[in-house]
């Protein structure tokens, strides 16, 4: 028998199930898994994208979808501890390096930052990306071609908290 699973705070489950002509004490094993969500990248279409998917693999959804310029070596992802933002840090459009903000409430995006410009992520400190910028643009004798930068997700801020003087 198909037997149909559901709990509150658990994703709906479908299993199947043997019931025995003769009774019998044997227990048979049901799974159900915690809802919630877990986003990731994916080369599966061939390009780098982002992926939202149910905590048991099902439910898959494309949120950003890859351009096919990404580089493996340099497209990274992290989260703030409650998974609320993302960010990410890749080269998409024209070469342009681009740090973009996901906003897993919503699935919204935000470009964070962009440029000529190599973007190192740190971390978060609570809803702030902390990372790194060089400037390609800027000679390195130049103040300013290395900065220290905060983005405040939650307030659509970007910081910057420190840079290097010539």
């Amino acid at each position: 028998y198909d037997l149909k699973l559901s709990k509150d705070g658990f994703n709906d489950g479908l299993q199947t199930i043997t019931v025995a002509a003769k009774p019998t004490t044997k227990a048979q094993t049901v799974h159900l898994t915690p809802a919630g969500k877990v986003y990731f990248l994916s080369r599966a279409s061939g390009k780098i994208d982002v992926i939202k998917s149910n905590l048991d693999g099902s439910g898959r959804q494309t949120i950003l979808a890859g351009t096919g310029r990404e580089d493996d070596a340099t497209t990274t992802m992290i989260s703030t501890t409650d998974w609320r933002y993302l960010a990410l840090s890749t080269r998409r459009e024209d070469k342009k390096a681009q740090i973009i903000i996901i906003d897993t409430s919503n699935d919204s995006t935000t470009t964070a930052d962009e440029g000529n410009a190599t973007f190192t992520l740190y971390g978060w400190d609570g809803k702030k990306l902390v990372y790194t910028s060089e400037n390609l643009d800027t000679p390195a004798w130049k103040t300013g071609r290395n900065r220290l930068k905060s983005y405040d997700a939650a307030a659509s801020k970007l910081s910057v908290l420190y840079q290097t003087v010539a």
